[in-house]
């Protein structure tokens, strides 16, 4: 998306696009790794709540 001519409605529907980009990107990261958890429970590891605490989905 590109905001043609410095024009300001444009230049605000390319941010609120990039926004919106992102947050199904992180979003869909945050899903990947509660999936790899689930798994890691499953096959008996141990997982400390602390260790999730300090991890980010970006």
């Amino acid at each position: 998306m590109r905001a043609d001519h410095n024009d300001p409605v444009e230049q605000e529907k390319a941010m609120k696009f990039n926004t919106l980009l992102t947050n199904a990107v992180i979003f869909h990261n945050a899903l990947d790794i509660a999936e790899i958890v689930r798994q890691l429970l499953e096959e008996g590891w141990e997982i400390d709540p602390e260790d999730l605490a300090s991890s980010r989905p970006t």
